[in-house]
């Protein structure tokens, strides 16, 4: 049974625990897969912060 989720425009299937068994788009939405870049170090992360954007 496909569960609702408005605020996602999504559906899923319910798994267990906090996991999912699939999931589908509303019309009109899609899911798409994203990779971040490797995270900065944190001093370096606090100094972006800030000076908004500058690279240290």
């Amino acid at each position: 049974m496909l569960i609702d989720n408005p605020t996602g425009n999504s559906k899923f299937l319910k798994g267990f625990g906090p996991f999912s068994a699939g999931g589908d788009a509303h019309s009109g939405y899609e899911i798409v897969h994203v990779t971040f870049h490797a995270l900065p170090s944190w001093q370096r992360g606090l100094a972006r912060f800030l000076f908004r954007g500058c690279i240290v």
